[in-house]
């Protein structure tokens, strides 16, 4: 009994792990779109290295994935 609760939460486990990785990369590449700046680089490459702890980077960066500002507007 033991052995399977734990297969089926190991399971889930990794299924939310790839599920919040997808979600990580999507965002990082959705960032892009207000322009190319250190903070979307960066949260790129820790989503590449650091995958779904990206999140911990986009709750707490006030400036990442914000609308650039543009004074010629």
């Amino acid at each position: 009994m033991f052995p399977q609760i734990m297969s089926i939460i190991i399971i889930l486990g990794v299924v939310l792990i790839v599920i919040l990785h997808f979600a990580a990369l999507l965002t990082s590449l959705y960032c892009f779109k207000y322009g190319i700046n250190t903070t979307s680089i960066l949260g790129f490459i820790l989503w590449f290295f650091l995958g779904p702890f990206f999140w911990f980077y986009y709750a707490f960066s006030p400036n990442y994935c914000n609308e650039l500002y543009n004074i010629n507007r």
